[in-house]
């Protein structure tokens, strides 16, 4: 048997010959500097990679919205953005009314993305709108499905859930009613319809703090492949969220108004009747020319302004801009109002009136809503938007001051930011693993 101290004399003869040289402790300085130099380009790495990572991942660890305030005076931004499709929602960072406006932009999660609707406060920040019970987009301007408040604190929307039979599918999901979401409190009140298959929601406009609604009854449960289908009982309501809706009489029982200049309008042909915010008609107007969209009066009444229809059929629709008119609204009921070009404006839809002398059109090719003179035709841009986007304004803000609005924030791709804290963790480690390596060599 070998013992240790055979093995230890054949270590000293396999040794180098002669007395040990005089740098052997010069050497083994210069290794010590070395490793602790590499030991530092180590950590200076991983810093720099952490201080990356944390770059990248701050806009969306760090991005909040403001706390909510009643009282908050609305102003336009001058420009609409689509966020990023990870932003938060109210959920996570609160309640940001009142709203300027309501946005449809995709949404993405973990699972997938959808088309989703996002809030714009009056300092131009953004958050999804979490909203229980809303349906999901169909495609449609989202103008029709929505109703924001004048002053933009309230928000309508049509409520899904569970009818008592079969339910009707067509919408998406089966509507039972009507939601209001205050945009300051987070509060939901909601009106729940008896239903059998579930119904069809034509209408909401907000009357000063009334929301008028128009829905009826599905006849017949369907899938979603459906494509037609047939409803009944169509009527207009009232309804003061926090008190029953009361069913409106008179000639405005089954068809939905809207809302124009100091009162409600229907137009029908070249004939407009307004009512007063109760529903009284207070008077008829006859235009001297169809229009291809709903004529809009101004607040004070005194001037409508329309988009001529070329062919004198509202119900056929072209692609291409029509010429703006406007025309005085002299006193008395059942006159003609005669209306002129407005200069060589064009436009493609009519959203109000800014004053009583500035009307207010959405130009497609422009993607801008833009401020029109009616004496002189100048025009002025208002607000930027994305292409293709159909926005809701609080009508509060037609009428505000214009703010350079800030861009929403970049938020980073939720599993690309978990990809990289991983990736992160795997270079810290196996810095580590190679650093304490190196030391055992």
């Amino acid at each position: 048997m070998i013992s240790l101290h055979d093995r230890l004399a054949d270590l000293a003869e396999d040794g180098p010959d002669g007395p040990p040289t005089s740098d052997v402790w010069e050497r083994g300085r210069r290794y010590g500097r070395r490793r602790r130099v590499e030991a530092a380009a180590l950590v200076l790495v991983l810093l720099a990679a952490g201080g990356s990572l944390l770059g990248a991942l701050l806009p969306a660890m760090s991005y909040d919205v403001g706390p909510a305030d009643a009282d908050a005076a609305l102003r336009l931004p001058d420009r609409l953005y689509a966020p990023s499709p990870w932003l938060r929602g109210t959920d996570d960072v609160g309640q940001i009314g009142p709203l300027v406006a309501v946005v449809e932009a995709e949404r993405k999660s973990w699972t997938g993305s959808r088309t989703a609707l996002a809030g714009v406060s009056s300092g131009g920040e953004y958050a999804f709108l979490d909203l229980p019970g809303l349906p999901g987009t169909r495609g449609q301007d989202v103008g029709t499905e929505i109703a924001l408040s004048d002053d933009g604190r309230l928000l309508a929307y049509p409520l899904t859930g569970t009818p008592e039979g079969e339910p009707n599918l067509m919408d998406g999901a089966a509507l039972v009613g009507v939601a209001v979401y205050d945009t300051v409190s987070g509060e939901v009140t909601r009106h729940r319809v008896r239903t059998e298959h579930g119904i069809g929601v034509a209408g909401l406009a907000w009357v000063e703090g009334t929301l008028w609604m128009n829905y009826g009854q599905w006849d017949q449960g369907a899938d979603e492949s459906t494509d037609s289908g047939s409803g009944s009982d169509y009527r207009v309501y009232a309804w003061e969220p926090g008190r029953e809706p009361r069913r409106i009489a008179g000639p405005l029982a089954n068809r939905m108004p809207e809302v124009s200049g100091p009162g409600l309008v229907t137009v029908s042909a070249r004939r407009m009747s307004v009512f007063d915010h109760g529903g009284s008609r207070l008077r008829d107007l006859r235009l001297n020319l169809a229009s291809e969209t709903s004529p809009v009066l101004n607040a004070s009444g005194t001037r409508v302004a329309l988009l001529e229809d070329p062919d004198g059929d509202p119900s056929v629709r072209t692609d291409d801009a029509s010429s703006l008119r406007s025309g005085v609204v002299p006193a008395g009921t059942d006159i003609e109002v005669m209306t002129e070009r407005v200069g060589d404006v064009t436009a493609d839809e009519l959203w109000g009136w800014r004053d009583d002398w500035h009307v207010l059109v959405r130009d497609y090719g422009r993607n801008a809503l833009l401020s029109v003179d009616v004496n002189t035709g100048a025009e002025e841009r208002l607000v930027l938007m994305s292409e293709g986007a159909s926005p809701v304004l609080a009508r509060d803000a037609l009428a505000a001051p214009v703010f350079d609005a800030p861009e929403p924030p970049y938020v980073m791709d939720l599993r690309l930011r978990a990809s990289l804290v991983v990736l992160a963790a795997l270079l810290g480690l196996g810095g580590l693993v190679l650093w304490r390596r190196r030391g055992r060599a």
